[in-house]
């Protein structure tokens, strides 16, 4: 059964998993997180290409999945995709906040 992009997740709500639901979500969104983080400090781009590098990743993942017994989900990408923007966004914040601290720190 082939469920559209996000579907499943009306799906799971109907089912009432939502143990299930979470480990899904939380799973994908919350692994990619660091990597939205991590990644513009690891090369001191400022996150210029840190989303794009998430999607290459996940891409590369789940093509990697077809050769073996996982299951592969157009769904999986997108929450992947999306830990890398929020840990982005959290990083951002953070350089933010340094950034103003060190400004202060120096009048």
């Amino acid at each position: 059964m082939t469920t559209p992009v996000i579907g499943w997740i009306q799906w799971m709500i109907t089912l009432r998993n939502t143990a299930e639901l979470v480990r899904n979500i939380g799973g994908n969104i919350l692994l990619f997180v660091p990597y939205g983080f991590l990644l513009p400090l690891a090369f001191n781009e400022k996150g210029k290409y840190t989303v794009l590098f998430g999607l290459l990743l996940t891409v590369f993942i789940e093509t990697e999945q077809l050769f073996t017994e996982r299951i592969t989900d157009l769904n999986d990408i997108i929450m992947n995709v999306f830990g890398v923007l929020v840990g982005y966004l959290l990083f951002l914040i953070f350089y933010g906040i340094i950034r103003k601290r060190n400004k202060s720190i120096r009048r």
